[in-house]
């Protein structure tokens, strides 16, 4: 096969879809899942070779039949602890390589130049493709992948003419044509384009960066380091897509049949109104209704593009507005007299469409064990985000929010946890990071009053209101406040919990309206909102919400002092480099941005290392086995039953727990490896505050549990 004298492999395969799982739809259309037909790879000398599988046209099939022994070969390389192996989306091909028909055992080493590309520069890429960055840094242009394309069509028309199965969204969903590479009229066309992702691009790109990390060692920076611990966790991502999270089938049924109803019923509303045809989908429509035809105003504009000019946004937020009219705050149940009901009926009618649009794609991606339960094996990119945090598709399972979640628009709950939680024989932990960003951000501010506000236990946002406004005669308009802060001074230990205290404010009190403040000019400064974003969340006129930020300022000064600092350091270098030494090149035209960057991105770090401590503490104390398992209709299916994190989403992690580990002695082991990096975070004095929750049915049902 190839000479590794340096022990370095760079690998590559050329698939027929994105998706190696056996999900039930494929199954049913009768299609095989998504499998290599063509493996290339290259060495450090820049040689290369490849081998190319047979693919069965009706079905997809993939036969290895004809190629055992470079199979074996390649089995050999990666089982290798001493080898390293060079990809550019090692997920990727990991997911591919470690099915039933090939069982790749990756005990190599990985390097992965999609990654070292994201921590090079997070902010200012245009794409982390391969082939345009080798264009952009290597001067290697993309002609091959241009005369492949120009031959793409015309040979899946005439498969097409020849019955074969050619890909369609409905089977591979967006850009179907790049998984019928496979074709033999593209044979030449795929293997000068495959040779060439291998060598030069990801050898080269390799190089390359390999070299700018050495540079910024010798500089005193930290990306070597960075770039081993999203090794780790890259690692830790492939295990949790492997795993897959468990998708209960009959309760996402039971939910989409909800709300279809629901759509219906603020349909049969629309239609009543007079807007029988308005297409709720149509941008065009909805501006031509609202902005043209009912004199509506809007400050938010889509960006445009280079054949069109920006446009009047019309999303939830301002469906929201609308529709509430004069009322004051964020009630999302509180629409005043004056609001626009038609803009409720159509914001609710998104609603309901975007949880099912959710449920249809768990639906499309969901494979079956052999006992007959379902599950996802959501694909978590560690560097899919600028900051550095997880991303998620194939469904994407971090747009899972809460029911009862702040950042609601419309009158009906999002159920979608309904629809998950633990397989028979477990249970699941969810511990939480408790306002991890605030925390970050009062503590690496030193802003006392935030920092003793946390530090009390008391309800944050409020006590930060009363900081900036408690002065106010119209603070709180029911008389209850005089009694908090009597209880508060005759007792030093008070502890202030919205959920109780809301209760005793009558109805109308202004109290609420105040810690809502607080809380939008915190979060909307923390990710570089301005005036008018305030004002529009506040629902104020900008004069008055930069008078509210004026108090806000002068009141909790630390926090824009330390603004001012971080937004000044960024002007002056173009640079951010967070709390683990990651590096952001930030223009600095938007220096704002650089506080979302450093307490976004170091709180992803925070949240990465635990879900790699957490999940190589239970393989290790709470081992179990990966198992091979035939359904009856001899389709393969891999198990593994051990306890292991399946999931995060924000700050939560969400871990799968056999029976027989259960114990809170468990949940304390995790949550104490939650909080290894508390002291990372400047002037914090005590861990990171870690709650946990845990259900033996659904998600939606996770119950809290304390640990005292």
């Amino acid at each position: 096969m190839l000479r590794l004298p340096d022990n370095i492999l760079i690998f590559d395969c050329e698939t027929t879809g994105l998706w190696p799982w056996p999900t039930a739809l494929r199954k049913k259309q009768g299609i095989a899942p998504d499998r290599p037909f063509l493996f290339q790879f290259g060495n450090m000398d820049g040689d290369a070779v490849s081998f190319r599988a047979k693919v069965n046209p009706y079905t997809r099939q993939v036969s290895y039949y004809k190629i055992q022994d470079e199979l074996r070969w390649f089995r050999k390389v990666v089982r290798n602890p001493d080898m390293q192996v060079v990809c550019h989306s090692a997920r990727f091909e990991h997911a591919m390589t470690i099915q039933h028909d090939i069982r790749a055992k990756w005990n190599c080493k990985i390097h992965d130049t999609r990654i070292m590309a994201r921590l090079a520069n997070p902010t200012n890429e245009p794409t982390y493709g391969l082939k345009p960055l080798a264009k952009k840094y290597l001067d290697v242009d993309d002609e091959d992948l241009h005369a492949l394309k120009a031959e793409l069509q015309r040979a899946r028309r005439s498969a097409k003419a020849k019955g074969w199965t050619i890909a369609t969204s409905q089977t591979h969903g967006h850009h179907p044509a790049e998984a019928d590479y496979w074709l033999p009229e593209l044979k030449d066309f795929v293997n000068t384009y495959g040779i060439m992702d291998v060598v030069p691009r990801t050898l080269g790109m390799f190089l390359f960066y390999h070299k700018l990390f050495d540079r910024n060692k010798k500089f005193g920076g930290k990306l070597w380091s960075v770039y081993k611990w999203e090794l780790r966790t890259m690692r830790t991502a492939m295990a949790m897509e492997r795993y897959g999270m468990t998708y209960l089938s009959d309760a996402g049924k039971g939910l989409r049949k909800i709300y279809l109803n629901y759509m219906k019923e603020h349909r049969r509303a629309i239609d009543r109104m007079g807007y029988k045809g308005l297409n709720l989908q149509s941008p065009k429509q909805m501006q031509e209704l609202f902005i043209d035809g009912l004199g509506y105003e809007t400050t938010a504009f889509t960006k445009g593009g280079k054949r069109e000019d920006p446009k009047p946004k019309i999303d939830a937020e301002q469906l929201m507005a609308w529709a509430r009219g004069s009322a004051a705050g964020a009630d999302v149940d509180g629409d005043a007299d004056d609001g626009c009901k038609l803009s409720r009926h159509c914001l609710e009618w998104k609603a309901g469409k975007k949880v099912i649009e959710y449920i249809e794609s768990y639906d499309f991606f969901k494979c079956r064990r052999p006992d007959g339960s379902t599950l996802l094996h959501p694909a978590w990119d560690s560097a899919g985000a600028r900051t550095g945090r997880f991303s998620c598709h194939d469904p994407n399972t971090q747009q899972i929010a809460s029911a009862e979640t702040s950042r609601r628009h419309s009158h009906i709950r999002a159920r979608q946890r309904e629809c998950f939680g633990p397989r028979p024989g477990y249970v699941w932990y969810m511990p939480d990071y408790s306002q991890i960003e605030v925390w970050a951000f009062a503590f690496e501010a030193n802003e006392e009053t935030m920092k003793a506000s946390l530090l009390s236990g008391s309800d944050f946002h409020l006590s930060t209101a009363n900081s900036a406004w408690g002065s106010r005669k119209d603070f709180c308009t029911c008389g209850r406040w005089k009694e908090v802060l009597q209880e508060m001074r005759r007792n030093k230990k008070f502890i202030l919990v919205w959920d109780d205290e809301k209760q005793h404010h009558k109805k109308g009190c202004l109290i609420k309206w105040w810690r809502q403040r607080a809380k939008m000019i915190l979060f909307s400064r923390l990710y570089g909102g301005g005036v008018g974003k305030i004002a529009f969340l506040i629902r104020c006129s900008k004069k008055q919400a930069r008078k509210f930020i004026e108090e806000f300022n002068e009141n909790l000064p630390g926090v824009s002092m330390y603004m001012e600092r971080v937004i000044q350091q960024v002007r002056d270098t173009g640079t951010l480099t967070n709390l683990f030494g990651r590096e952001y090149p930030i223009d600095r035209d938007l220096a704002y941005k650089a506080v979302n960057y450093q307490i976004q991105g170091s709180c992803a770090e925070i949240m990465k290392r635990a879900i790699v401590r957490v999940n190589s503490h239970l393989i290790e104390e709470y081992p179990g086995e990966w198992n091979w398992v035939q359904d009856d209709d001899g389709d393969w299916f891999e198990d593994y039953d051990g306890s292991h994190v399946c999931g995060t989403v924000h700050d939560e992690m969400i871990n799968e727990i056999k029976l027989e580990d259960h114990s809170k002695q468990l949940m304390r082991e995790i949550i104490s490896l939650m909080q290894v990096d508390s002291k990372i975070i400047p002037n914090l004095p005590v861990p990171l505050p870690v709650g946990m929750k845990w259900t033996t049915t659904n998600w939606s049902e996770a119950k809290e549990i304390s640990l005292h």
